[in-house]
């Protein structure tokens, strides 16, 4: 009843305040096709300004499939950004109803001389009264020869290891490399003209991948194929987005039937 409470005074506050809520609703199959009982709504309210400098941004997202329910889920978010000096701050929390005294946090600085970006993630559990720092990390952009270069090393700190990424942009050509201690990995993604780009990736481990992508009209579809996993479809024009994925065994062979899922996001005029 404490979070049902919670989310009503908070939902009462956006929509006095005349901020219209977004409605999803998602139509989804089993693996047999079978729709029933796949219905799943939800609704989110967001809000953001600018209060003495700081830019801010927050919101409530919660399952309307269970305003019936006494333990209603919901989670909540905030984000703000503010200049110090020559750096741009950001901090964004994240919790959810499960545990409202526990907070994601991520925080980001970008500026100084080369443009630098420093990144954390964390978290802070108010009822232990303590605080955990996960992962931290650093981004860095360099002119390189015919275009440009991109290192961002992380460190997560919860499991001992480190990884890094390196991203080389030219033209319409873009190189990324993604490696840590155990695996690495290589995507080329290449735009072919203004309606078509295709992206190959390969794995150490032998795993490969291909995205397609292409603009139809005012949406795009994109079609993903990993063997030994799957295939998907996926279109996406304004509100809608519709998706298909289909299990694979091996590179050719479809191990099941296809899951289907349809969503629509629909803005309510607050009266």
């Amino acid at each position: 009843m404490m979070f049902r409470a919670a989310v009503l005074f908070i939902t009462l506050n956006l929509a006095c305040a005349g901020i219209a809520p977004e409605l999803n609703v998602a139509v989804s199959s089993g693996s047999n096709n079978d729709f029933s009982g796949a219905l799943a709504p939800s609704v989110k309210w967001s809000t953001e300004g600018n209060v003495g400098g700081t830019d801010y941004e927050g919101g409530v997202n919660l399952a309307a499939s269970g305003l019936a329910q006494s333990d209603l889920p919901f989670s909540v978010w905030g984000k703000l950004r503010r200049e110090v000096g020559d750096w741009g701050v950001t901090a964004k929390i994240d919790a959810n109803s499960d545990d409202l005294g526990h907070v994601d946090l991520d925080l980001q600085a970008q500026g100084g001389p080369t443009d630098l970006t420093l990144m954390a993630q964390g978290s802070v559990d108010a009822g232990r009264q303590s605080g955990e720092l996960r992962e931290v990390g650093l981004q860095q952009s360099f002119e390189a020869p015919g275009g440009n270069l991109s290192l961002r090393p992380r460190f997560n700190l919860a499991q001992g290891k480190a990884d890094v990424r390196v991203e080389y942009e030219h033209d319409d050509t873009r190189l990324q490399v993604d490696a840590d201690m155990d695996s690495q990995r290589i995507t080329l993604a290449q735009r072919l003209d203004d309606n078509n780009s295709i992206s190959p990736s390969i794995s150490s481990n032998g795993d490969i991948e291909l995205e397609y992508r292409r603009n139809i009209g005012d949406g795009t579809l994109t079609a993903n194929y990993k063997p030994n996993d799957s295939t998907s479809l996926k279109y996406e024009e304004g509100p809608w987005v519709a998706s298909a994925d289909i299990p694979m065994d091996g590179y050719y062979n479809f191990n099941g039937g296809a899951k289907l899922n349809v969503r629509r996001s629909v803005n309510l005029e607050v009266m």
